[in-house]
């Protein structure tokens, strides 16, 4: 339980620095406008690290005790 915290908390921070480290550009020069990397990071890997980092493992516990969350995901 606490490695699968710690596992989750690494992918969030992942994320958090995903959107303020340069990149090199097809032109071969590095980017380190915040705007530019926040918009490349979106484009490409973002949506990919999110579904990583969700909790599956939270919400499939919450569901078992409770209906209420797979409710909440179906609606």
């Amino acid at each position: 339980m606490v490695s699968d915290v710690v596992v989750e908390a690494l992918f969030i921070t992942d994320i958090v620095l995903n959107f303020r480290t340069t990149y090199v550009s097809r032109k071969g020069e590095v980017v380190s406008n915040s705007k530019s990397i926040a918009v490349n990071y979106l484009k490409g890997w973002f949506f990919v690290d999110l579904v990583a980092a969700l909790p599956f493992d939270f919400l499939y516990a919450s569901d078992v005790y409770s209906g209420e969350v797979s409710n909440l995901i179906i609606a």
